[in-house]
């Protein structure tokens, strides 16, 4: 079952395109030009499909997936989701982090204390 919706700009974070799959048993969120709204400005998710991008085959058709280090910050963003922000950090900090992502995350406003998680997470990962 498909379901696509434009999504109302009133919620704190919300996807301009939302789309909702059902692939053999597994639940898929797709999502379109991401943006949170935060107490100091707007994050909006800059990401592109490039040469390190992640691509898993579906049926036939390569998806391209948004890589750990911006859903690390929008999870930082988001009330109530520190906790799968921890569990990408402590990944990142085992395995190491995509600088040029966290480096784009920092170029947008973000609150001091998701600044200074991201800085820390890029410097004990040796990022």
């Amino acid at each position: 079952m498909e379901r696509t919706r434009r999504c109302s700009r009133r919620n704190r974070s919300a996807p301009k395109y939302f789309t909702h799959y059902t692939i053999l048993g597994t639940e898929v969120d797709v999502m379109g030009l991401l943006s949170i709204r935060h107490a100091e400005s707007v994050y909006r998710l800059d990401w592109h499909a490039d040469t390190n991008t992640r691509v898993e085959p579906l049926e036939g058709v390569s998806i391209p997936l948004t890589p750990l280090e911006d859903w690390f910050v929008l999870y930082l963003l988001m009330p109530g989701r520190g906790g799968k922000a921890d569990l990408i950090e402590g990944h990142l900090k085992r395995r190491g982090v995509r600088r040029d992502r966290l480096e784009a995350a920092l170029r947008q406003p973000l609150p001091a204390e998701v600044r200074a998680r991201v800085l820390a997470a890029m410097t004990e990962a040796g990022g």
